[in-house]
C-alpha cells in the first residue's frame, strides 16, 4: 500500500510539470490561451517563475511567567484578547486592563504598543488608542512607582487589526 501511494505521488508529480502555452486571438479579438495548439496559435515561451530565500525569522521565546509583585496580586490586559482581530476604519483600538489590588497612590501605568510607548503616568484601566496602523501589534503594560521603576507587568500579547475602507 505504500508503495503504491509512492508512485501514485510521482505519476501525479511528473502530469504537473510545465507544458507548452499557446496564444491565439479569435475572431473576435478576444485572446485564448491553452495546452494546446489552435489554428493560428503561437507557442509562448515561459520565463521561469521569480523566487527568493525566505528570510530567518527569530527564534521564539519562551514566555516568561509574570510574577505577582508585592502588593499586587493580578495585572492583566482583558482588551484585546490575544490573537484577536479588530476592525476599525479609523485605528481605533480600545484597551483595558485589569488589575487587583486597584492601583496604589504614587503608582501610574504605562502603555506599550511593539515596544514603543503609548500612553504613560496614566492612572486610568482603560484607553482607546488611536490611527494605529493596520497589522499585527504586540501589546502589554507596567506599573511604575513615583521614580519610574517597574513594579508589576502584564503578559504581551499579540492582537491584529484591519482597517475597513469604503
Amino acid at each position: 500500500m505504500r508503495y503504491a501511494a509512492i508512485i501514485f505521488l510521482l505519476v501525479i508529480s511528473f502530469g504537473l510539470q510545465a507544458r507548452d502555452i499557446y496564444k491565439s486571438v479569435g475572431p473576435d479579438g478576444r485572446v485564448i490561451f491553452s495546452d494546446k495548439p489552435l489554428p493560428n496559435s503561437e507557442e509562448i515561451e515561459l520565463k521561469p517563475v521569480q523566487t527568493y530565500p525566505a528570510p530567518r525569522l527569530p527564534l521564539r521565546q519562551a514566555s516568561k511567567k509574570v510574577k505577582p509583585a508585592a502588593g499586587y496580586k493580578h495585572f492583566s490586559v482583558t482588551t484585546p484578547l490575544p490573537n484577536q482581530s479588530l476592525r476599525n476604519a479609523q485605528g481605533r483600538v480600545p484597551v483595558v486592563l485589569k488589575l487587583l489590588p486597584k492601583l496604589y497612590e504614587g503608582h501610574a501605568l504605562k502603555l506599550f504598543l511593539d515596544g514603543q510607548l503609548v500612553a504613560g503616568g496614566e492612572r486610568s484601566l482603560s484607553r482607546t488608542l488611536d490611527n494605529i496602523d493596520r497589522g499585527a501589534h504586540d501589546l502589554y503594560a507596567l506599573v511604575v512607582d513615583k521614580n519610574d521603576k517597574e513594579i508589576i507587568r502584564t503578559s504581551s500579547l499579540k492582537f491584529f487589526l484591519h482597517r475597513q475602507f469604503r
